[in-house]
């Protein structure tokens, strides 16, 4: 069995090294850069030839481009800001040496927040469908949040995927912005309609269920701050969906 790996990257030369390192036992690897300015092109070029310049990006349609240039067997979709532990990788290795039943594995990830490992907080356990066999996998068109629709049965692996989402907050409140901008987009084309009160509540709610109900207190400080900065992303959704339906009606 043979494996491809794809990812999307946009300025990652801080990550992409230590990531493509960790899949650089893959048949191939295929990179879909959406426009860097930094050296991430000039990183990903020492791991593989097999980098696509893409000047409308879409998350969704991106990976599903990349699915669709893929030859393996199997494909492993990772993003620059994750890497493998040796755990993660003799479990893949092995899939492929073995062969196996099902059609695609979840993959435990960690994630990594003001240099903390969460524990808890929403993050974590956090199984993410990663590993799939080519032809039987397809992502699902969602602009934010996107996914892997597979039409067999999914199993898990042993080993984490570790994760680095934000290098400050001042990144972390780039990102938000940006996938706040998609997601009230994408909502408004589906014709999702809201009210005030969810635009005031709902951030609210996000802040409470973070830190209590899904435990964010006993993540310490950075805890607090996730469960914070979870509202104050659950605002910025509403608000822009909220700004974009009144100026869609007038």
């Amino acid at each position: 069995m043979t494996l491809s790996v794809i990812l999307v990257v946009k300025n990652e030369e801080q990550n992409i090294a230590r990531c493509l390192k960790t899949v650089s036992f893959a048949d191939e690897i295929l990179v879909a850069d959406s426009g860097s300015t930094d050296r991430t092109v000039d990183i990903a070029s020492r791991f593989t030839d097999k980098i696509f310049e893409v000047k409308k990006f879409h998350f969704s349609g991106t990976k599903q481009f990349l699915l669709d240039k893929a030859t393996s067997d199997w494909v492993l979709w990772i993003d620059a800001d994750e890497w493998l532990t040796p755990e993660l990788e003799r479990s893949i290795k092995n899939i492929l040496r073995t062969g196996s039943n099902y059609s695609g594995y979840y993959i435990l990830r960690q994630s990594c927040y003001l240099g903390r490992w969460m524990r808890h907080s929403g993050w974590y356990p956090d199984w993410v469908l990663r590993l799939f066999r080519r032809k039987e996998a397809s992502f699902n068109g969602k602009a934010v949040h996107e996914g892997v629709k597979l039409t067999g049965n999914i199993g898990r692996l042993s080993g984490k995927l570790l994760h680095h989402p934000y290098r400050d907050i001042s990144h972390q409140l780039e990102k938000m912005n940006r996938y706040t901008d998609l997601w009230s987009s994408e909502m408004l084309l589906l014709d999702r309609r809201i009210s005030m009160l969810d635009v005031l509540l709902r951030p609210i709610w996000k802040v409470i269920s973070t830190y209590f109900l899904k435990f964010g207190i006993l993540d310490a400080f950075p805890g607090f701050i996730l469960s914070v900065m979870s509202g104050y992303y659950t605002f910025l959704k509403y608000l822009k969906l909220y700004e974009k339906s009144r100026n869609s009606i007038s």
